[in-house]
C-alpha cells in the first residue's frame, strides 16, 4: 500500500501608492491517496495491467464421449449343419464299395462384421468366442456308394442371425442388416454327396 502526498505553495506580490505591498497567500494541500495493492505472481518489473481489463477464459464442461455398438434382433439355431464348410471326403470308383473317414480337421467360425465393429466385439456380443477355427477329429463310414460317388464330413453347431446397433455421441444411432455367423459345436455330419 502507497501513501503520496502533494503539497502546494502559491505566492503573489502586488504594488500599492507607489509603495510595495506584498501579499503572500499560502495554501497547504494534503492529499492522501491510497493505491491499491496488487499480487503479482509475475517476476519484478512486470508492468501492472489496468484495473479495467479483464480477461476470463471459459472452458466448456466436458462429458463422457459415448460410443456403443450392440447386437441387436439376434435369433439362434443349435445343431445346424455347415454346408459351405466342408471339412474332407472320401470317394469310391466301383459301385457297392463304400470308404471310410478318419481324420483331424479344423472347422471355421464366421462372424460377421459391420459398421465398424471388430470380429473380437461382435463374438463378444454373441457370447462365443472370436477365434477363427475349432479343432476336432472327424470319423465317418460311409455306405454302399455308386461309382464316382462321395462321401462328405461338415462340421455342425450354432447359427446366428442379428443385427448390429451403433449410437453414440458423435454418432447417429444406426442398424446393419442382418448377418450371420457359425459357431462350431465340435459335432461332425457325414452325407453322401
Amino acid at each position: 500500500m502507497h501513501k503520496v502526498l502533494f503539497r502546494c505553495n502559491v505566492s503573489t506580490t502586488f504594488e500599492f501608492f507607489g509603495g510595495k505591498m506584498k501579499l503572500v497567500t499560502r495554501y497547504s494541500l494534503a492529499v492522501a491517496l491510497m493505491a491499491v495493492s496488487v499480487a503479482l505472481a509475475a517476476s519484478p518489473g512486470t508492468a501492472l495491467a489496468s484495473s479495467n481489463s479483464h480477461q476470463t477464459t471459459i472452458s466448456p464442461a466436458v462429458g463422457p464421449v459415448i460410443d456403443v455398438y450392440e447386437i441387436v434382433n439376434k435369433t439362434s439355431s443349435s445343431g445346424t449343419v455347415h454346408y459351405s464348410d466342408r471339412l474332407t471326403y472320401c470317394q469310391v470308383g466301383t459301385s457297392g464299395s463304400s470308404c471310410s473317414i478318419t481324420s483331424q480337421q479344423s472347422a471355421t467360425r464366421s462372424i460377421s462384421v459391420d459398421l465398424g465393429w471388430s470380429r473380437s466385439g461382435v463374438a463378444a456380443g454373441l457370447s462365443i468366442s472370436s477365434a477363427t477355427t475349432v479343432s476336432l477329429a472327424v470319423t465317418c463310414a460311409s455306405p454302399s456308394l455308386l461309382a464316382g460317388q462321395i462321401f462328405a464330413a461338415y462340421p455342425t453347431g450354432t447359427t446366428f442371425n442379428y443385427r448390429i446397433h451403433h449410437y453414440g455421441t458423435y454418432v447417429n444411432s444406426v442398424y446393419s442388416p442382418y448377418l450371420t455367423a457359425f459357431n462350431p459345436d465340435g459335432g461332425i455330419y457325414c452325407r453322401v454327396e
